[in-house]
């Protein structure tokens, strides 16, 4: 399906961002003052977002609650095709029920429900907006050890749905947006600014909401950033919000009796396609190779078997080094190739420790460069034990960019082991376990480490602790070695 672009003239944008605050206990930022001005100039640009400056404001520095609540309660009832609220500064948390508050000039960081914007007010003028799309983009600046609680918590991050929404925020859960030294942006604007002003080559005429979180994790993964978070619907994707000033160039596309062909709601014409496509290939040119990718790897996963099969057998005799263009982005769609392949080839080998072990070599590898993939492989994983461990080396690779997946990954690990019956096996693998998780939360795989049954397998899984433990930390690693001597002392068989 081809991007959505949105009408300016039925469009209206809201930006906020609060640089500089009179409460002591909230630091300036005085980044967000150009990430409003930078957003402004490119929404407004006729050569990229194309909005009038009437229907694309930004709320004044040192604005109130009041003045935002008329600014985007005038913009959700004029809005017919878009409607975005963009914020930047502080989030905050209520004390007692954690509701969610965007943090404004006269913010007193120990009241907010008297001087911050509750974000249910936001959520109220979006559901009362007729606009057909709907999109709220949050980036929080905050340090999370000055301020107590990341924007990026799970409660915060449900908050911020609202029905028909997309949402786009800077950071996972119990992660800090960043200013990073030399830059003019917060980390995330700056991302984003770069994407929207200088294009992307593997986008189409408009860059896409898609295209925009599939670029920035991209780079917050490559740069060691957070990585941001999306919520919304698959066709939000589409949504164009400003032109592709560096549209790839397509030099060979697929002929209209194959696009046809590939696109028919019948199984027989469908398969009949896929092999006159292989014809099509039959040199591999790289124009054409790089036409037929995406096609493909669409009808891998086609309803029909016969033609699922015949695409995934057509890809794997594509060759990976010619099987791009050469833009920019054919190193990207020469990792999604060879990742398709791969995953593709490890379901294919029958039941058996090799085809677990194959699955997990894979998963882990994985599991950085693309999570979903990741999770996808593990849950092809039919033993038990071996899942689990899958899961909690996943969880460890993704935890320093995504701290929620990895936390639920952990969750789901040490539920999978918890319900197996207890023997030898099921010790080896909580063992494991605790030390995978000991390795990025001591204090987690202290708890997975405590959980498991018998004493030969909890002390083995304290003794790999130990090697976690900072040096300094000397409480920990006493506390640690005396249980794990009273372990010894109980049990006369363990080696001392």
């Amino acid at each position: 399906m081809s991007a959505r672009p949105v009408d300016p003239r039925r469009s209206r944008i809201v930006v906020v961002g609060t640089p500089f605050y009179r409460d002591a206990d909230l630091p300036d930022r005085p980044e967000v003052a150009e990430n409003v001005v930078s957003l402004i100039d490119v929404f407004t640009d006729p050569g990229l977002g194309g909005f009038t400056p009437e229907h694309c404001v930004a709320a004044p520095e040192g604005t109130g609650t009041a003045e935002i609540g008329e600014l985007l309660g005038r913009a959700a009832e004029e809005a017919k095709d878009l409607l975005l609220f963009y914020y930047s500064g502080h989030g905050l948390l209520g004390p007692r029920r954690r509701e969610l508050y965007l943090s404004l000039a006269g913010t007193v960081r120990a009241r907010p429900a008297f001087t911050a914007l509750p974000y249910d007010a936001v959520r109220d003028a979006f559901l009362g907006s007729g606009a057909r799309n709907r999109v709220v983009i949050i980036d929080s600046c905050f340090s999370g050890r000055a301020i107590g609680v990341t924007l990026g918590d799970d409660d915060v991050l449900g908050q911020l749905e609202v029905d028909g929404t997309y949402t786009l925020t800077s950071a996972p859960p119990n992660a800090t947006a960043l200013t990073l030294p030399g830059e003019r942006h917060t980390a995330f604007t700056e991302r984003l600014l770069a994407l929207f002003r200088n294009g992307s080559a593997d986008a189409g005429d408009m860059i896409t909401l898609g295209t925009i979180y599939r670029h920035l994790h991209r780079r917050a993964l490559a740069e060691g950033l957070p990585a941001p978070q999306q919520r919304g619907t698959a066709t939000a994707d589409l949504l164009g919000l400003v032109r592709n000033v560096r549209r790839a160039p397509v030099e060979a596309e697929l002929p209209p009796e194959l696009r046809h062909g590939v696109d028919s709601p019948f199984p027989r014409l469908r398969l009949a396609a896929v092999t006159e496509l292989g014809d099509w290939l039959s040199n591999f040119d790289p124009n054409r190779a790089a036409a037929a990718l995406p096609v493909l790897q669409r009808l891998t996963a086609d309803d029909d078997p016969d033609v699922a099969g015949a695409a995934h057998e057509l890809l794997d005799r594509l060759p990976t080094e010619r099987a791009t263009t050469g833009q920019d982005g054919s190193l990207a769609a020469r990792a999604e190739l060879l990742l398709h392949k791969a995953e593709w080839t490890a379901v294919r080998i029958p039941r058996g420790g090799d085809h677990a072990a194959v699955l997990d070599e894979i998963a882990a590898a994985t599991a950085r460069c693309d999570p979903d993939r990741a999770e996808r492989i593990a849950a092809a994983i039919p033993q038990d034990l071996t899942r689990a461990l899958v899961l909690g080396k996943i969880a460890k690779q993704v935890h320093a960019h995504d701290p929620a997946r990895a936390n639920r990954l952990f969750d789901a690990a040490e539920s999978a082991l918890l319900r197996l019956s207890t023997d030898y096996w099921t010790g080896d693998a909580q063992a494991r376990l605790a030390a995978l998780t000991g390795s990025v939360d001591l204090d987690r795989g202290l708890r997975v480490a405590a959980a498991i049954a018998d004493d030969s397998h909890r002390f083995r899984g304290m003794v790999d602790l130990l090697r976690e433990v900072p040096p300094t930390d000397h409480q920990r690693f006493d506390a640690l070695v005396r249980r794990a001597e009273q372990i010894i002392a109980a049990n006369r068989f363990l080696p001392g």
